[in-house]
């Protein structure tokens, strides 16, 4: 990392510093603009006293340094709410970036950003080297969202208004990653979202390594469910347009798993669920290793029903007569509170 992160500990200490000696630590830097002026940090809002600092004025020539490397620094935040196209020069910004009325936003160069990237009204984003976001990406009105770099978003990323939107190295979200107009979702190497992946309008989802969401996952409007490493999402899944549903690692999900419209259930690994199943449009229905559904199953469609291990269903199991013949001859400790007929 070409500049100190900002943490709390590390501002503390540098605060600390400076009530001593007035020397300005680069640390702090990130609570000024590239005019030197004061802006502010979320963690004063916890009754920090700052002191003499917010009247202090940064001279330029302590707010950007040049690596050996020759990678341009810049130490504090950038704050612009000017409507004139924005091309920004730096390799690194250690504070945020912050674009307001924007409508052209063009970083060539930048690498990492150590606070957030706001981007309200920047229709056009584009940052094609950019890797690491520490805090949140939120563009919000860009049309296009090509981040081919990308890597790392430590709290959120939204681009709500992007009908593409393509990051190929993503790796980790921290919290929610909010994509609702873009009819392609492509973030093959994307594994961790640690509260809500939200793609309501992808038809098509290229997420072939995600392991694990934290909340729930809405791809509702996705044809093609294919999420070979999924294992975990701590919430609900909503995949209802589904005509191809494959997610062969698939343990958990704590809340409901939705496929209403799904003609193919395969989850040969699954064991628990521990909300609801909907898959009451699926003709087969493949889950080997199912033991338990703590609410529902509706797999009322289903002329193929292979569940040899199933025992409990905690809610109402919703099958055809024929099938649950069938699955009587299987396994016929199932506890099967109601049926319906069909």
């Amino acid at each position: 990392m070409p500049y100190t992160l900002f943490t709390k500990e590390n501002f503390e200490h540098a605060l600390a510093h400076y009530r001593a000696t007035e020397e300005i630590q680069d640390v702090l830097l990130v609570c000024f603009d590239q005019h030197g002026k004061w802006r502010h940090h979320p963690f004063f809002h916890n009754g920090g006293d700052t002191g003499n600092l917010p009247e202090q004025t940064i001279p330029a020539n302590h707010l950007v340094k040049i690596c050996p490397n020759g990678q341009k620094v810049l130490l504090c935040s950038f704050v612009d709410s000017s409507k004139t196209p924005i091309v920004l020069d730096y390799h690194h910004v250690a504070g945020e970036i912050h674009i307001k009325d924007t409508r052209h936003f063009s970083a060539p160069n930048l690498q990492t950003v150590g606070d957030s990237l706001h981007g309200y009204s920047a229709t056009f984003f584009n940052a094609p080297k950019l890797q690491t976001v520490e805090g949140f990406v939120f563009a919000e009105s860009a049309k296009i969202f090509d981040a081919p770099s990308l890597q790392t978003v430590g709290r959120f990323l939204a681009a709500n208004s992007a009908t593409l939107f393509n990051v190929p190295n993503l790796q980790t979200v921290g919290e929610f990653l909010e994509v609702k107009s873009a009819t392609i979702l492509n973030a093959p190497k994307l594994q961790t979202v640690g509260q809500f992946l939200y793609a309501k309008s992808a038809k098509i989802l290229n997420v072939t390594n995600l392991q694990t969401v934290g909340q729930f996952l809405d791809a509702k409007s996705t044809t093609t469910f294919n999420a070979p490493k999924l294992q975990t999402v701590v919430g609900y899944l909503n995949a209802r347009s589904a005509t191809l549903f494959s997610a062969p690692d698939l343990l958990t999900v704590t809340s409901l798993l939705n496929i209403k419209f799904g003609f193919s259930f395969r989850a040969p690994k699954r064991q628990t669920v521990k909300g609801h199943l909907n898959a009451k449009s699926a003709t087969e229905f493949h889950a080997p290793k199912l033991q338990t559904v703590e609410g529902d199953l509706n797999a009322k469609s289903a002329t193929t029903f292979v569940a040899p291990k199933l025992v409990t269903v905690d809610g109402e199991l919703i099958i055809s007569n024929t099938t649950w013949q069938a699955v009587m001859a299987e396994c016929p400790v199932v506890r099967r509170k109601t049926a319906e007929s069909i």
